[in-house]
């Protein structure tokens, strides 16, 4: 046993993005540091990225990866967080992604209704990321993606359903 606790502390999640957002951006990476990821998840996406209807950003802050990754105006895109101040923040710049508040393990998304989802630097956040990668399978396509970056715990994951 690896001593972590067995389930993620939701309210002091909360507690703590509250505050941290309330006050300014959640931006967690240089640019070099987005354009790396980025260029690896078009990389891998290739033409598929054209195909992409409905793309979801669980655990997507106050949008600072959303807006540098998709195009809204070319699919739906809904960007997920757990803390209310985030997503206003993220609301408040008004590039046509639909954002929600959301516990990314209870999605109260349709089964099987998503192109692709991208877990944006969250999984550390969760004792066991298995259940957080669960729910994000569950709303899957068929054929859709799963695309998972966290510099935390040096992961970075490519899985076609």
């Amino acid at each position: 046993m690896s001593g972590q606790p067995s389930s993620q502390n939701v309210s002091q999640e909360i507690s703590f993005f509250n505050q941290f957002t309330s006050e300014k951006e959640y931006d967690s990476l240089t640019s070099y540091g987005y354009g790396s990821i980025i260029r690896a998840f078009q990389q891998y996406l290739g033409q598929q990225k054209t195909d992409i209807c409905t793309a979801v950003d669980l655990g997507c802050g106050t949008g600072s990866f959303t807006r540098r990754f998709f195009d809204p105006n070319n699919m739906l895109v809904l960007g997920v967080d757990i803390a209310l101040a985030a997503i206003q923040r993220a609301k408040s710049k008004n590039d046509g992604v639909k954002y929600f508040v959301s516990d990314i393990n209870q999605l109260g998304i349709k089964n099987e209704s998503v192109d692709l989802v991208i877990l944006s630097g969250v999984l550390h956040h969760f004792p066991r990321p298995q259940e957080a990668l669960k729910e994000a399978f569950r709303i899957l396509k068929k054929g859709g993606v799963v695309l998972s970056y966290d510099p935390h715990i040096l992961v970075l994951l490519f899985i076609q359903k």
